[in-house]
């Protein structure tokens, strides 16, 4: 907190949390305390929660469900099976998988006992996923039994997600040696490896495209984690039972970030395997979803077919958050009036700010435009892309960002890093905005990321939100960079947002 101090000054004002002597945009929030001791991991930080029989789980197909009592005993059978099968602390481990209840089970696993867990999305070509695990030095894949013909190459030993004890997988004799997770489950929970993990210790590598250039491995450590959870928990209070729809990646920093919030906030987690608009609907209704984080995408999908759904969203549906890109203030005005009694919120965040930075609240709804104020425990300043000057409220600059949860940097890759964030511990993020006097963070443009074909600029990304034929004739194209999750989820869902 001695950090946090310093930066408290006078002169910060109290609506907007502007401070005119430093320049400096502050979280007009209620500060939340990092824990202090050196030696604690993600994993013990998010069952230091206890929340019992609650419903920490539920599988949207079929309604199986995982208490939060369930939940912490698999993490720690898995956290126990891995160390027999010679996973240790430093190795890292490649998840390669759809979404599923057992997606937090192994990540929580793998950083019980030390190891770094890293996410690639299942659909990547096998040159994809071998830069990857190339680049992150890879020690264990796991993954399900019909992508190994894609993985099984790369001679790593390979742990399949076996959901309930079947699967028709055999190996041959020359694969690397096959486990399987079902067995690892039934381990004994009391004899998970005994290591010493410090907040500092990197938790997980997540790829990102960056400010610019190919994908790197964002270094999340266990801190970031837990603070980026705290963060999100400091958000007002939900209601007694809240319910999350996962539909995104969890492959993705929005989607994961949100399943552990939720660890820390008993709020139920329901996942979707693959996306559909109608399974969407089927799983709101069935569920009784109170939550829905989404993308442009699905919101534009929403509205197209609102009119001829059998489903009343709104019978349970509080608040649907947008993240990935900014929405137009038609969409914004055009979902309001087709759910009215649905909040509609924005947030703003990046891999290399372990998730959300700025996140509206139900009562923020009507600051069309807005991704909302700034969270707990962080700081912003708007930068003058020429000047490099700090600029005041409406000035429009450089998003750049500090706080706890921001990332150590890119693996391996001190330019990239060094060009990302300061010596001061600033993350310039690249993404153009302002603040108004009410601390109201608004994302207008990108400064450095357009669309390009054959070395021409086509189009910024955050224009075509309203033009999804583009969008889609784009992404068959492979014309677009990575950066946008919105135009990364329609490249992989096209036919099911139909």
């Amino acid at each position: 907190m001695a950090e946090e101090q310093a930066y408290r000054i006078d002169d910060i004002d109290e609506r907007g949390g502007y401070s005119k002597s430093t320049g400096i945009y502050f979280s007009t929030r209620p500060p939340f305390d990092i824990p202090q001791q050196p030696f604690l991991s993600f994993t013990q930080h998010i069952f230091a929660h206890r929340y019992g029989s609650k419903i920490a789980l539920v599988d949207a197909p079929t309604g199986k469900t995982v208490t939060f009592d369930e939940l912490e005993q698999q993490v720690m059978a898995l956290a126990s099976g891995l160390g027999s099968i010679g996973v240790c602390q430093g190795n890292t481990v490649i998840l390669i998988a759809p979404n599923s209840i057992l997606y937090p089970v192994v990540c929580f696993s793998v950083m019980a006992i030390g190891a770094v867990m890293t996410t690639v999305n299942y659909v990547n070509t096998p040159r994809e996923i071998e830069r990857q695990i190339k680049d992150s030095e890879t020690r264990f894949i796991v993954t399900i039994p019909s992508i190994v013909m894609k993985v099984r190459r790369f001679g790593l030993p390979l742990l399949l997600i076996d959901e309930d004890g079947v699967s028709d997988y055999v190996s041959g004799p020359d694969d690397p040696p096959v486990f399987f997770l079902s067995k690892l489950l039934i381990s004994d929970s009391s004899k998970v490896p005994s290591v010493k993990i410090r907040q500092e210790d990197t938790a997980a590598l997540l790829y990102s495209s960056g400010t610019t250039g190919v994908s790197k491995g964002v270094i999340i450590s266990h801190k970031n984690l837990i603070s980026s959870a705290l963060i999100m928990f400091s958000l007002p209070p939900k209601p007694d039972h809240e319910v999350m729809l996962c539909l995104l990646p969890m492959f993705h920093i929005y989607a994961f970030i949100h399943i552990c919030a939720n660890f820390s906030r008993a709020t139920t987690s329901v996942v979707m395997p693959q996306f559909s608009l109608e399974s969407m609907l089927q799983a709101v209704d069935r569920h009784r979803v109170t939550f829905l984080p989404i993308v442009p995408p699905v919101l534009l999908s929403l509205l197209k077919r609102k009119r001829e759904s059998k489903y009343e969203l709104s019978s349970s549906l509080r608040s649907v958050v947008c993240g990935a890109a900014p929405l137009a203030k038609d969409l914004i005005e055009d979902f309001m009036e087709t759910y009215p009694g649905v909040h509609l919120l924005e947030a703003y965040g990046l891999t290399e700010s372990t998730g959300a930075v700025t996140y509206m609240n139900e009562a923020d709804a009507l600051c069309i435009g807005s991704c909302g104020k700034l969270l707990a425990n962080l700081k912003a300043k708007i930068v003058d892309i020429d000047t490099k000057k700090t600029l005041p409220p409406y000035g429009k600059g450089e998003i750049w960002l500090h706080g706890p949860s921001i990332t150590q940097g890119y693996l391996k890759n001190v330019e990239a890093t060094m060009a990302t964030i300061d010596c001061e511990g600033w993350l310039h993020t690249g993404d153009l905005g302002f603040f108004n006097t009410d601390g109201y963070l608004f994302v207008v443009d990108r400064l450095k990321e357009l669309i390009k074909y054959k070395s021409f600029q086509v189009w910024n990304c955050f224009s075509l939100q309203k033009h999804q034929f583009v969008v889609i004739w784009l992404l068959q194209a492979e014309m677009i960079t990575s950066r946008c999750m919105f135009l990364y989820f329609i490249k992989y869902h096209t036919n099911a947002l139909s």
